[in-house]
């Protein structure tokens, strides 16, 4: 998927989201998931919202997805903010914003990986089909970290 300059939007960058139907949904945002990662199924880039200074954010509503979806409890205000969102609402990638937080979360994330591909490894063989998956996914993470803090 590409953002408003043609930019392909990939795991690890960080986004703006501008001129949402919701203002809460325009801000900042690093990539945690894009189409085709060896950890994510879903269509949709799964968006984490930072603070001011790069921060990963800890708050209750700090997920998004892009395309935006709505989650209200009311069906004709979240058609209403799709329909603005589908015309109105824009995503560019910048560059300049500290990804040291966003890297470490990274690096954490392919640590944690390696250590479940070695315990699926010790359970049911290094070839096991969960300890080759969590390795991929372990190499992914660490790929996505080297990308970002170069």
């Amino acid at each position: 998927m590409l953002d408003k300059n043609g930019v392909k939007i990939r795991t690890g960058d960080v986004v703006k989201i501008s001129n949402a139907y919701f203002k809460n949904d325009n801000g900042l945002y690093y990539v945690e998931y894009s189409p085709g990662d060896a950890s994510w199924n879903g269509e949709n880039h799964s968006l984490h919202k930072l603070k001011r200074n790069g921060q990963i954010s800890t708050a209750k509503y700090s997920t998004a997805f892009w395309p935006l979806c709505a989650f209200t409890n009311d069906r004709m205000k979240n058609a209403m903010a799709y329909e603005w969102n589908r015309d109105n609402a824009t995503i560019e990638v910048v560059t300049g914003i500290d990804t040291s937080y966003i890297a470490d979360h990274f690096k954490e994330l392919a640590v944690s990986h390696a250590e479940s591909s070695k315990q699926y490894g010790y359970r049911w063989g290094e070839n096991s089909e969960w300890a080759v998956r969590y390795m991929e996914i372990s190499e992914h993470y660490q790929a996505v970290a080297d990308r970002i803090s170069a």
